[in-house]
């Protein structure tokens, strides 16, 4: 087939450049159709015989990424494309973050983003050679992370139901919110927005360990506080009664304290008599005392987590003996050997078992000179005192007057009490006779 110039082309070329590509029909025309060359190309045929619309290829335009996060005033390494071709020019929409840089040439981005950015979406756009080509990137300006998170003061301890002075943290950086886990003890709280720690503790904590995060967009820092909770120590501790002379192998009556707040444990020293028990939980003393002893002073301590508080008892085990129990008391500081003048007399006792109480609370088993013990006729003992606890001696008791050391004379009984004594005395024969003490 010979075409000319000026003809109008087959049909057969025109129905296949409707199906088949360009090259395919320059293929089979190239070695089928006779066309004189000098008078029209075969592109120029085949491009007026077909009609060939304008097409955007979709040539590659590519990031290393496609998602991007930058710190806020941090540089950031140059982003450029890598595209087959020539750039003539390129945009992007919507703009970049503040501080960040578009290169029109070569669609590369530079600079220090200068503002927050939540994450976003952007479409590139350039023309490479005679092709329109776009692509889309993600990016996020985020803050510096906080650090260097601290709470002055650690380890806290505070106290039950004392409100506590607030605790405020030093941080590098901007957070924009804190927690703490585990939770705080009961009634105290944290402040999110700023991380302070304030409130009244209601519940004795122990110690533990508590971790508070900083944190922004940029990340996070943390932090470990220690807290413990004491209680409010107890105080005005006391038992009623004190002293107390208690009768060997004879349980005693409960001793129950009085405190104010709550106790987590009561101890004594030294060790009480034998037989006698301290409830280390409650603070009651009971009992029956197996052995004698002397009159002592015991300290009671009741603690709690918040301190402790103490009070003395003094006790005494007697012998069984009724006296050393239902005794009458006298005092002792008026009639002792070293005062003088006076004319006081006993005339008045009645025989009942007497404890002298003061200073001076024994009768002196040896004369004592006239005129002393604020009386005239002045009584001693003519025999020891009994020596073992339990046991009862009976003697007489001498006055001395006018030169006579045993004037008058008496029967008196004295028994030992474990730590005093007790006598009987009967009434004097007549006055002005006393008996002495030292």
């Amino acid at each position: 087939m010979i075409y000319r110039h000026g003809q109008e082309a087959p049909i057969l070329l025109r129905f296949l450049g409707r199906i088949l590509p360009i090259s395919l029909i320059l293929t089979f025309f190239s070695c089928n159709l006779d066309i004189e060359r000098s008078e029209i190309p075969l592109i120029n045929l085949i491009k007026n015989s077909i009609p060939i619309s304008t097409v955007t290829v979709s040539s590659p335009l590519t990031y290393t990424s496609s998602e991007f996060t930058f710190t806020i005033h941090v540089p950031i390494s140059e982003v450029t494309p890598s595209y087959q071709g020539t750039i003539i020019d390129c945009s992007v929409s919507p703009t970049l973050p503040t501080g960040l840089s578009f290169n029109t040439g070569n669609c590369s981005i530079t600079g220090t983003p200068t503002v927050l950015s939540e994450k976003t979406i952007y479409t590139v756009k350039a023309s490479i050679s005679d092709s329109s080509v776009s692509t889309t990137l993600t990016i996020t300006v985020n803050d510096s992370a906080p650090t260097s998170l601290a709470y002055s003061g650690t380890p806290f301890t505070f106290t039950k139901g004392v409100t506590i002075t607030s605790v405020s943290p030093t941080v590098t950086g901007t957070p924009i919110g804190y927690s703490i886990t585990p939770e705080l003890p009961s009634g105290l709280s944290m402040d999110t927005g700023t991380g302070v720690i304030s409130g009244t503790p209601s519940l004795v904590s122990p110690s533990a360990n508590y971790t508070v995060t900083a944190t922004n967009s940029g990340g996070s820092s943390l932090f470990n506080i220690n807290i413990t909770v004491i209680d409010t120590p107890p105080s005005g501790l006391s038992y009623t009664g004190s002293p107390f002379v208690f009768t060997q192998s004879s349980s005693i009556p409960n001793l129950t304290p009085s405190v104010t707040g709550s106790v987590v444990s009561y101890s004594v020293s030294p060790a009480l008599p034998s037989g006698l028990l301290l409830n280390t939980g409650t603070g009651i003393i009971s009992g029956s005392p197996s052995a004698l002893s002397v009159s002592a002073s015991y300290t009671i301590t009741a603690t709690n987590s918040g301190g402790s508080t103490n009070t003395s008892l003094n006790i005494a085990v007697v012998s069984s003996l009724s006296e050393c129990t239902g005794y009458s008391t006298i005092l002792g500081d008026d009639r002792h050997t070293g005062l003088t003048g006076g004319s006081l007399c006993d005339s008045t006792l009645s025989g009942l078992w007497r404890r002298f109480t003061g200073t001076y609370v024994t009768m002196p088993t040896s004369v004592v000179n006239p005129s002393m013990c604020n009386t005239d006729a002045t009584g001693y003992m003519t025999f020891p005192h009994p020596s073992s606890p339990g046991s009862s001696f009976s003697g007489k008791v001498c006055f001395n007057w006018s030169g006579n050391i045993c004037a008058w004379s008496v029967t008196i009984s004295v028994s030992n009490c474990n730590g005093f004594y007790v006598y009987m005395l009967p009434s004097t024969p007549t006055c002005s006779l006393r008996y002495c003490t030292q």
